[in-house]
């Protein structure tokens, strides 16, 4: 079960502080000239109710959709993709020249508002053609007699009654049939100012430690999150056996290993491999083998002195030389640069003057072929006859009025490319200006570089004997380096021997501490059979609470069924409606339908529906402070009318009305 939540119909239901006053409109009027199978057609309401009869097909319907587009460009029905003129035998329109005009004035509050709205089709002669041709439709828009863009008469029609209210308010059908069930069932519950849970919830001291559980949440999240924690935690209770018996395997698999036994055989191990290790390092560091070495380390030290001092030598005979040519390259290169940019600039200029003198040319022949056109009569194009005397005035005044558009179109454009060639040759002059620049600097500096000379670095020089003692030291490190290989290749067969050993006594400790490494294995698998258990215990109770909390929710949404029902069934009189549905599982489904008597309203006969929705609109009427004339359509079919206090008019289906008859009630 879910509560109301605003949508763009609830809008309409805008409860005001204190009284609420009644808003009352009343038909006065509608006149009706071709609109789709009207050809003229007045009715004088006067604010009075009005049956209107005739046989089907006589046009009862088409007063209700004319009203409807007049204020809203939709049908009855809501649409506004319908046919507006009237059609001839063969299905096309009828007339073209025939203008669609329905007017309509209202009382609003004791205020007269007269309403007109005129659509009419749109014809025009092309340039080269002498006759007209069809543009499209066009509609006119009118507040006592006051033209109005479509964008001011609709926000006044809006003022006057928003599309939503007067849909519900005006068709007895439109409430029950013409919108989803579920704007229905909020614009209901916005009717009834329905209180939230928390209040419903006080009514009754079953639910006040629901109340206090759900904190900021709603009923209906406050259960989907327990439904939600009862699903996590179902899940868990579900993979606690597999996860117990996987763990429980582990735990049986490793509890016959002897880990103390395991320690004592690794150190022993290690000591051995320790003792070897020591032995190869002696071998490593001879005496006479690190001797040997550190006479080596010394000679390449000595080296690497003399190629230091001889280096710091060079770098203190070296000067700062001036050189200027970079410099004087990077200027020469930017004077090229803009000395091209300039020029490509001016060109660009040059060619956009060329342009705008074309444009002025052909403004010139424009205007003049513009002037030269001369009306000729104009044919209808759609039967070849000529058009009647004051059409005939109207084609030739919309001729001269494109004829005098066409010039003075030409002249604006001539003199706006007049203006572009102005700043045009500005901009190429100064271009032309910085490019001579920019040329005679590049001159200038290729000039100066060309006569420019460097000064010269002075001769480099090494130490004085430095290339002999370089010889020596390299003589020197390349024996040492001999001697000490021979004496290392004494000792290399018995570091092979060690060094084995110590490969193979490492693999076994590392096999040592991979069965070791069990050991945390068991502990932990130990440690978290306990926790699964423990955690097994804990979500079966924590089950328990949360069906317990889901029970005591699923009560609540049976009190609030009941509590909703009859608060929103007492704003009427006799219509009673079925907002809730039980499904086999016990849950509960929205639905909102109208009933009479027990019976739902799509079964009751068309009478007791017209009846239905009367009382429907007596109530939102009430609501909304507004009292508009409503429209039934095949009245006939209801013998005993539910009272209501506004305008009604009834469209009745009558065989021997083969033109509409009205009757207006005093």
């Amino acid at each position: 079960m879910t509560g109301a939540k605003p949508t763009k119909y609830t809008t309409i239901m805008v409860e005001k502080e204190g009284k609420v006053n009644m808003n009352i409109i009343s038909l006065e009027s509608l006149c009706i000239v071709n609109f789709k199978g009207c050809r003229h057609l007045d009715l004088n309401f006067q604010g009075r109710s009005a049956s209107i009869f005739g046989d089907n097909a006589t046009g009862k319907t088409t007063v209700y959709d004319a009203f409807c587009w007049l204020l809203y460009g939709k049908d009855s029905k809501g649409r506004t993709d319908f046919q507006i003129k009237p059609l001839g035998s063969d299905g096309q329109v009828a007339d073209h020249s025939a203008v669609t005009s329905v007017e309509a004035t209202m009382c609003v509050d004791g205020l007269s508002i007269t309403l007109r709205k005129d659509y009419y089709e749109r014809w025009s002669t092309k340039r080269g053609s002498a006759s007209e041709t069809y543009d499209g439709n066009t509609c006119e828009f009118y507040i006592d007699d006051v033209p109005l863009k479509k964008y001011e008469f609709e926000s006044r029609i809006s003022e006057l009654c928003p599309e939503d209210t007067f849909r519900v308010l005006t068709s007895v059908s439109w409430f029950c049939e013409g919108i989803d069930w579920r704007k229905r069932r909020d614009m209901l519950f916005h009717i009834c100012d329905l209180p939230d849970d928390k209040a419903i919830m006080a009514g009754d001291p079953r639910f006040s430690d629901l109340a206090s559980a759900m904190g900021a949440l709603s009923v209906d999240d406050y259960k989907r999150k327990l439904a939600a924690n009862r699903k996590s935690l179902n899940a868990d209770r579900n993979t606690i056996p597999a996860r117990l018996d996987e763990q429980q395997k582990v735990v049986n698999s490793l509890m016959e290993i002897d880990f103390n036994a395991l320690r004592t055989k690794r150190g022993e191990v290690a000591s051995k491999m320790q003792s070897l290790q020591e032995e190869l390092l002696r071998l490593s560091h001879g005496s006479q083998i690190e001797a040997k070495r550190n006479e080596l380390s010394a000679a390449k030290n000595e080296l690497s002195a003399e190629i230091n001092d001889n280096n710091s030598h060079r770098q203190s005979q070296m000067v700062p030389v001036c050189d200027r040519r970079p410099e004087l390259q990077a200027a020469i290169d930017k004077a090229k640069a803009d000395f091209s940019r300039f020029t490509d600039l001016e060109k660009k200029e040059s060619d956009l003057i060329s342009q705008q003198d074309f444009q002025i040319e052909n403004c010139r022949k424009l205007w003049a072929a513009a002037d030269a056109r001369v009306f000729s009569a104009a044919s209808c194009p759609t039967c070849g006859q000529m058009l009647p005397e004051e059409a005939q005035k109207a084609a030739q005044r919309r001729f001269e009025e494109e004829k005098e558009r066409a010039k003075a179109d030409a002249v604006e454009r001539a003199n706006s490319a007049k203006k572009v060639k102005e700043s045009a040759e500005y901009r190429r002059d100064k271009d032309i200006e910085a490019a001579v620049f920019a040329e005679n600097e590049v001159a200038r500096l290729t000039a100066e570089m060309d006569s420019y000379v460097p000064d010269a670095q002075p001769e480099i020089t090494d130490l004085p004997g430095h290339d002999k003692r370089m010889a020596e030291l390299n003589n020197k490190i390349s024996r040492l380096q001999a001697e000490l290989d021979e004496l290392s290749g004494e000792t290399s067969a018995i570091r092979t021997t060690v060094k084995s050993n110590i490969d193979a006594l490492r693999a076994e400790i590392s096999d040592l501490d991979a069965e070791l490494a069990k050991e945390s294995v068991l502990s932990f698998a130990e440690k978290r059979c306990d926790e699964l258990r423990e955690s097994a215990k804990k979500t079966a109770a924590e089950l328990s609470a949360l069906d317990k909390q889901l029970f005591i929710c699923e009560e609540y949404a049976r009190y609030k069924v009941s509590f909703v029902e009859s608060t929103i069934n007492s704003k009427f009189r006799f219509t009673r409606w079925k907002l809730f549905e039980e499904q086999v599982n016990g849950g509960l489904n929205d639905c909102c339908e109208a009933t009479y008597d027990g019976v739902p309203y799509s079964s009751l006969n068309n009478g007791m529906r017209i009846n239905i929705g009367v009382d429907v609109i007596s109530t939102i009427s009430d609501h909304c402070g507004m009292k508009v004339p409503f429209v039934i359509d095949n009245a006939e079919s209801v013998t005993s009318l539910m009272h209501i206090d506004t305008q009604v008019i009834r469209l009745v289906v009558s065989e021997n009305d083969k033109e509409l008859r009205v009757n207006y009630e005093d």
